[in-house]
């Protein structure tokens, strides 16, 4: 096995089926036959890699259309936009100016909204704990007004 692929490297580089027979003590028809078998399954090879990268080929060029629908979809709604900000008086800048601080402002929103849910939890809390005291409170009243009426 080493003497062919020995042999396959020679032919590869350009040696001739008599120079490589007559040095690797191979029969010239043998080397002929494995080297066909060899070029046969490089072919096959070559022939399933080429597949893949087609199958490749095929999906990047459908990932490149649905980004081009999506490019020519927000320059739509870009151009939609710009109308809507100009019917307003609005440049283009002061658009996005508007825009960026109504974001900023519903993100505040936001975290005022947490911080509201965490003060309810606290007032809740609050609330059970006065109740406990106002409890134990009415129970030491009752007792002190039982030993001492």
């Amino acid at each position: 096995m080493e003497k062919l692929e020995e042999a396959f490297k020679l032919l590869d580089s350009g040696e001739t089926f008599r120079k490589v027979a007559a040095k690797l003590g191979i029969p010239k028809s043998t080397l002929h036959y494995y080297y066909k078998q060899y070029l046969e399954e490089k072919v096959e090879e070559l022939k399933k890699k080429r597949a893949e990268l087609e199958q490749e080929i095929l999906e990047l060029e459908n990932k490149k259309t649905g980004l081009e629908g999506e490019i020519e979809k927000l320059k739509r709604e870009t151009e939609s936009i710009k109308a809507a900000f100009k019917a307003q008086g609005l440049s283009w800048e002061e658009g996005v100016a508007l825009l960026k601080q109504i974001r900023d402002l519903r993100k505040e929103r936001d975290r005022l909204e947490k911080e509201i849910e965490e003060k309810a939890k606290e007032v809740q809390r609050l609330a059970r704990d006065c109740l406990y005291f106002r409890k134990q409170l009415d129970e030491l009243k009752r007792v002190y007004l039982h030993w001492y009426p």
